[in-house]
Order: C-alpha cells, then sequence, then structure tokens
C-alpha cells in the first residue's frame, strides 16, 4: 500500500507544482495610493518579521519573464556556453540585469524600449537604497511583480513609501507593454518555458514527496528496519541516478538556453535530496511489501530502559522549526535489548508507554525478523511471552 502511495503521491505533488509554476503570479486585492493601483504581500517568520515582500500591478496577458540581478555564477555560465541570455545594448542594463526568458518578441520589447530598462533599473535601486533586495522582477498570468527581501529589520512606513515608489515603476513598464499587446497564447512561444517548468516541477515533486516521506517514516515505531545503513547507502545510489537522468534531461532540453543553469542547480540542490529521500522510501516499502518469507523468531533480554526527549520541530505551517513556547518536555520510551544478529552489542526500541511501564531489565522478549525482498532485514514487531505486540 505504501509502495504505491509513494507513487501516487509524487505524481500528484509534481501536478501540483506545474500548476503552481503556471499561475504563479501574487493573489489579492489591488488598492489605489495617490491614484497609483497596487498591492502587497508581507510573509513573516515566528518572531513577527518579515521575511518575504511582494509588491504587485495589473499585468499584460501573455508575457512570462524574469529579471534579476546577475551573478558571477550567472556569468560563468554564459562564458561556457552552457545558458545563453539576450543582449538588449543597453550597458547598465546588461551588466546588472539577468534576463531569463527566451522570447523573441519579449526580448525585443526589452531591447527597444529605454523607459522599461530605465524603470527596471531603478526599481533595484530603490530597494537597494532601503535596505532591501530584489530576488525578482516577474511577469506572469497577467501580473507584473517585485518580489523582495529585506537586509536588516524596517518600519511599516518605509516599505509603505518604497511600495508605492515600485508600484508606481513597475505600473510604467505594464504600461509601455500594454502599447503593444501580446496575445495570451504567446507565453507558449517561448520554445524553453514549458520544458523548465516541467523540470522543475518534477524536481519540486521529488522535494516534496521525500518530505512527506521523511515525516511518514519518522512517527511511523514500526516495522524497523535493521540494515538502514545498507538501505540508504542504496537510496544515495538510486536517488544520485535520477538526479543525474534530470540533469541531463535538462542539458538537452534548455541548454544554450538562458534558464539551463538556473534550472540545473534547483535541480542540483533542492531535487536530488527528494530524490533520496524518495528513493528511500521506495525501497523501504518494496522490501517490506513484497517480502513473504516466514520471520525467524529470536528470545532476547531487556537489558536496559530509558527516556529519549523528543525535541518537537516545527514551522508556521506545524513542522520544522522549534517553538520558542514550547517548554513542555515530551519524551520516547526507548528499551534496550540484546542485539540478537551480533554478540556482545545491544539495539533500542521505541515502545508504548504502556509496555514501558510493565517492562523490567531481564524480561524476555520475541523479536519477529524478515529478510526483506531486497535483503534488508527487518523487524515486523516485539512480543512479549503472551504474544501481545509493543
Amino acid at each position: 500500500m505504501w509502495f504505491a502511495f509513494g507513487f501516487i503521491s509524487l505524481a500528484g505533488f509534481t501536478i501540483y507544482s506545474l500548476f503552481k509554476r503556471l499561475n504563479g503570479a501574487p493573489k489579492g486585492k489591488l488598492y489605489r495610493t495617490s491614484g497609483i493601483p497596487y498591492g502587497n504581500n508581507i510573509v513573516k517568520n515566528k518572531y513577527g518579521h518579515a521575511v518575504k515582500l511582494c509588491v504587485f500591478v495589473e499585468g499584460q496577458s501573455g508575457y512570462d519573464y524574469i529579471l534579476k540581478n546577475e551573478t558571477l555564477i550567472d556569468r560563468f555560465f554564459k562564458i561556457i556556453g552552457l545558458s545563453v541570455e539576450h543582449q538588449t545594448g543597453n550597458k547598465e542594463f546588461d551588466d546588472r540585469i539577468y534576463i531569463v526568458s527566451d522570447n523573441k518578441k519579449v526580448l525585443k520589447q526589452l531591447s527597444s524600449n529605454n523607459t522599461i530598462a530605465d524603470s527596471v533599473i531603478r526599481i533595484f535601486d530603490a530597494a537597494l537604497m532601503n535596505s532591501f533586495k530584489v530576488k525578482r522582477i516577474r511577469h506572469q498570468s497577467g501580473r507584473l511583480w517585485v518580489d523582495l527581501r529585506p537586509k536588516i529589520k524596517f518600519e511599516d512606513d518605509q516599505f509603505r513609501k518604497l511600495s508605492y515608489e515600485i508600484a508606481t515603476l513597475l505600473n510604467t513598464i505594464s504600461s509601455e507593454h500594454g502599447k503593444t499587446p501580446l496575445p495570451a497564447k504567446e507565453r507558449w512561444k517561448d520554445p524553453f518555458n514549458i520544458r523548465a517548468m516541467i523540470i522543475l516541477a518534477i524536481s519540486t515533486g521529488l522535494a516534496i514527496n521525500g518530505l512527506v516521506q521523511f515525516v511518514r517514516l519518522k512517527i511511523t515505531d514500526y516495522p524497523v528496519i535493521i540494515d538502514a545503513d545498507k538501505l540508504l547507502q542504496d537510496a544515495i545510489y538510486v536517488g544520485s541516478g535520477i538526479t543525474i537522468v534530470i540533469l541531463a534531461s535538462a542539458l538537452v532540453l534548455l541548454g544554450r538556453s538562458a534558464r539551463a543553469h538556473i534550472v540545473m542547480f534547483e535541480v542540483l540542490i533542492i531535487g536530488s535530496l527528494g530524490a533520496i529521500a524518495t528513493s528511500y522510501a521506495e525501497l523501504r516499502d518494496i522490501n517490506i511489501e513484497f517480502d513473504k518469507a516466514r520471520p525467524d523468531l529470536y528470545e532476547v533480554k531487556i537489558v536496559g530502559r530509558y527516556l529519549q526527549e523528543h525535541k518537537r520541530i516545527r514551522s508556521r505551517g506545524g513542522f520544522f522549526f522549534k517553538t520558542a513556547s514550547d517548554n513542555v518536555k515530551r519524551f520516547y520510551h526507548m528499551i534496550q535489548v540484546e542485539d540478537w544478529n551480533n554478540i556482545d552489542t545491544s539495539r533500542s526500541f521505541k515502545v508504548s508507554k504502556q509496555y514501558y511501564d510493565l517492562a523490567e531489565v531481564g524480561d524476555k522478549l520475541i523479536v519477529s525478523q524478515k529478510p526483506g525482498k531486497l535483503n534488508y532485514r527487518w523487524v515486523e514487531n516485539l512480543r512479549t511471552a503472551d504474544s501481545s505486540d509493543t
């Protein structure tokens, strides 16, 4: 069951990621301030500090491009010829801004319209003067927006003034694009756009699925894999192979486009971890679910019992970062038994509180171990003398 669930969830997360990438424009109403229509979104961390900010205006249909700071990495991959970026002829713009688009009509507009180029540079300068960093300017799905990151703590009034200044410039860019409108289907004229989205959707799908599988295995007490190190090693091999295939696909499908190295970096950093985590879960589930062998039973003695502190981790959504207010300590109930596979060593298992309270050092347990379809030995359950599972 879990084996099939892994593939179904991976497909679902990949499709969801592709949908979000195709429709990634910020949501929200536009409000008028001194005659300028715009909206903004602020994402705060658990301490109430803003970590992501977005200013958006109405854009034009058919446009789909990204403008970002050109980095040394961008320049390196342009020099070796992996990525090819359009040059507008405006030296300051070309030196500072990296255009993520291969749509010839869009690139022609960026080259021929000095008002757009000037407005883009002024957005980056305004953010910098207010200790913000522009992550990107994005035009997609009929909206034009700027994603910002604060470098230092800022006042609300400071952000309002910056938002208004950026919104004014964004509206200028949108108006200039509106003078030569593109049909809505023009986004598909970029030969590399949908290819990049599909590859990134697969990469993100692997990452999300890997995270979900990690949480599932983390909260599951049984079955227990005995040969976990061997399983992890094989998962790294399989996950690395999947990553290489995706990277090779990106190279073939996106080579000499503006997106090539950007997509490959995301696959290498995010997709690889997801591929390894997904591979680990799938190999584990295949090993258990397709193992039809009879279990070997071992009688072992309890040699210790202890409490292991459970450090809860959360984010704003419920996971991954320990909360400052979470002062209540929680514990796993652990018993330590003789290792039936290795003489003079022991092995620990998490058990229920009910069993932990009844267990005593010296008590005997029955371990039900199976060989595994893929030869990763695993423990089906622990039983006391009366055959009740722990």
